[in-house]
């Protein structure tokens, strides 16, 4: 992997297989790479930060379970594919986002999110309880 500093609207959510120091396990943000054959010419664009200054340290991500780590997962992954930098999304998008999709994910080993993938799960999110998506999505909806 390369490091390159490039807004790509593509971008792939790639939670790494090793343990940092935390047992967490980082999460890096590449474009390309999409299917397996692919994923040696992915170019990194740079690491998740959890937000938080906690004793699991800004890179210590958890998946695979319902519980307070997939929860900074979860805010850290949907603020930057709605394309915010900082804040805070719903909290009920949050935990629907971790019970439909970040505890099916292994706790242990790499995995791939496609950002386009995790937009049509908000989109759906939102359809389903009747809110208007966010201000990045609305050029989507408005196709529907």
């Amino acid at each position: 992997m390369t490091e390159q500093n490039l807004a790509d609207p593509n971008r792939i959510y790639h939670g790494l297989g090793e343990p940092d120091e935390h047992r967490g396990r980082p999460i890096v943000v590449e474009a390309g790479g999409g299917g397996p054959t692919e994923r040696e010419r992915a170019i990194l664009l740079y690491r998740l930060v959890t937000g938080t200054d906690d004793e699991c340290g800004p890179h210590s991500f958890f998946v695979g379970y319902e519980g307070t780590g997939p929860h900074q997962a979860a805010r850290a992954i949907l603020l930057d594919a709605l394309g915010q930098t900082t804040g805070s999304v719903h909290i009920d998008l949050e935990t629907a986002f971790v019970h439909d999709v970040l505890s099916h994910l292994p706790a242990e080993g790499e995995w791939h999110l496609h950002r386009r993938a995790i937009l049509r799960w908000v989109l759906g999110w939102c359809v389903e309880m009747g809110i208007d998506p966010p201000e990045v999505m609305r050029p989507i909806s408005a196709t529907r």
